[in-house]
């Protein structure tokens, strides 16, 4: 037996003032422990007789490392290991935060590649129900109403508006038989519904969807960014989109006279169209507009399309007015059901 110091004080390897019971300096020094065959591997920290921390060799003939963190009780409670499961029993875990209020929290973005889902125990056994998901940030929002002499003001819920951008869109489901409800008015706290016939006291549900608040620009954001953003904004009532292409990496030089261009990298003229990095295409299909934009920009289609995200102008909206539905009414009156049939008088 080689006892190192038995007297007591602190054991130094490189060093000749060790700070700790064992101190090891040196030029990116290693403490090795090699398991001969058919064993295995572990450093161990123990308080007393109770373990704490192993680190090691997960088993014989077999190079895979594990870590084991325990509690009081000497319960593993995180368990990581390279080729099988890795668990974490304790508390709670966050991701960029120091102070996780959920079993997990992250603070920031998350990416996956499979499905999110919620589980939940039926009598058809454990079943997965999975997330909403859709190409821009949206939250929802449902309820059921019913008009009262022709209309129905429904007020929106105030915490639900502070999560959102002001413009979000309303569904509605009739649950009679109506010649039909419209939105009549939105406003920031509300949303009115009328009925075409002036009397109707019909019950309906609605949906509001709306953008997450502070993420008006993000639709289909690529997961790694390409070195140029492009955003084309199609008219469908013009035929024509308009085309931004915006770069990654800011110049120094802000002017606009005889500076490189961030879509062709040529010098160009400050009225050139291309000279401000948009570019206007007539047409609404986006084939087209990625095809003229490789014409006009000399970019690789394929980069485009890695690049591009579709957006659509907001069509403007016509609600009928007092003189259009008292012109419409007459014509409503003429449908009628009887016995299961749809009668239309004519003339």
């Amino acid at each position: 037996m080689l006892q190192l110091n038995p007297l007591g004080g602190n054991v130094g390897i490189g060093t000749t003032n060790p700070a700790a019971k064992l101190e090891v300096v040196g030029s990116n020094p290693t403490l090795r422990i090699n398991a001969t065959a058919d064993t295995s591997g572990t450093l161990s920290i123990y308080d007393g007789a109770k373990p704490a921390v192993n680190i090691g060799d997960a088993g014989s003939n077999s190079a895979v490392g594990y870590t084991d963190l325990y509690d009081d009780t000497g319960t593993i409670k995180i368990h990581l290991q390279a080729n099988d499961v890795a668990y974490f029993n304790s508390g709670n875990v966050g991701i960029g935060t120091t102070t996780p209020a959920s079993t997990l929290t992250i603070t920031g973005n998350f990416s996956a590649t499979g499905t999110k889902s919620a589980v939940v125990n039926t009598t058809y056994g454990i079943r997965k129900l999975y997330a909403m998901e859709s190409p821009d940030i949206r939250f929802y929002d449902e309820g059921r109403a019913r008009l009262n002499n022709g209309i129905a003001n429904i007020s929106l819920d105030p915490i639900f508006i502070e999560t959102v951008e002001p413009d979000y869109n309303v569904h509605l489901t009739p649950e009679g038989k109506t010649l039909g409800i419209y939105v009549a008015e939105k406003a920031k706290e509300y949303f009115i519904v009328k009925s075409y016939v002036p009397n109707s006291n019909v019950a309906f549900t609605w949906q509001i969807s709306a953008i997450r608040k502070g993420y008006r620009d993000v639709r289909l954001d690529l997961e790694r960014k390409e070195d140029i953003e492009i955003v084309a904004v199609i008219d469908e009532d013009n035929k024509v989109t308009d085309v931004q292409i915006s770069e990654n990496v800011v110049f120094e030089n802000n002017s606009n006279v005889n500076a490189p261009n961030l879509i062709t990298g040529n010098a160009v003229d400050k009225n050139d169209e291309l000279s401000q990095n948009k570019i206007t295409i007539n047409s609404d299909d986006e084939d087209d507009v990625i095809e003229e934009m490789a014409q006009k920009t000399k970019i690789g289609k394929d980069k485009i399309k890695r690049a591009i995200t579709f957006k659509r102008k907001e069509p403007s909206t016509e609600l009928l007015g007092e003189p259009e539905i008292a012109f419409l009414q007459p014509q409503l009156t003429r449908i009628t059901e009887v016995n299961g049939s749809i009668i239309m008088r004519l003339g």
